[in-house]
């Protein structure tokens, strides 16, 4: 995700904040599409960023009335590709600290933002930290001893790394900050190597 798609994500979402944001946790087949690519879309059928080339996104905005609660979807294309989604409503605070932590990589600030992926009898859940690894966010249902062995996992774990740990399945962002003003004016960061 470049920052142009985080700029256009967090504006978008600050006009209208009520919408459903998905993200690509995982791709499986061909594809050059990264894991925490994300859309966004509100009720009214506005979209910004991408999770795929497109029809993938396009099967999801037809139906984002469908995504009241946060789920996982798979998705296969017919062509040996098989998608992994999270959708998520953007009216949870879950959902405002993942675009506060666009916001602050847009500022300078580098984010991880560590994901309890959600399955039958587990909710989604969220940490966001700093680049010292200070908790920032942290969903109300996560107790300081579940947060701990994800901090752990997520400092030695590459983006886009899952894990299944006692909380559930763990999905691991890092997010690069523009560094300069050049990137900022070009959008020419992207994402999240580490």
């Amino acid at each position: 995700m470049n920052l142009k798609e985080r700029r256009d994500i967090a504006h978008l979402y600050g006009h209208t904040p009520r919408g459903v944001l998905f993200t690509l946790v995982e791709m499986r087949g061909s594809s050059d599409h990264a894991a925490g690519t994300r859309i966004y879309t509100p009720a009214d059928g506005r979209s910004a960023g991408s999770v795929s080339a497109g029809w993938v996104d396009a099967e999801f905005l037809q139906r984002v009335d469908l995504f009241a609660n946060a789920q996982m979807h798979i998705v296969q294309d017919g062509h040996d590709i098989e998608t992994h989604l999270l959708s998520e409503p953007s009216e949870t605070p879950e959902a405002a600290a993942l675009i506060a932590a666009f916001e602050a990589t847009l500022q300078g600030e580098p984010r991880s933002v560590i994901t309890v992926l959600p399955e039958t009898d587990v909710a989604l859940m969220r940490f966001v930290m700093d680049a010292r690894g200070d908790v920032l966010f942290a969903s109300e249902l996560l107790e300081t001893e579940d947060i701990v062995p994800m901090r752990r996992a997520a400092r030695t774990s590459p983006h886009g790394a899952l894990h299944v740990l006692a909380q559930g399945r763990i999905f691991v962002e890092h997010m690069e900050p523009a560094v300069s003003e050049q990137d900022m004016m070009n959008n020419t960061l992207h994402t999240e190597a580490r």
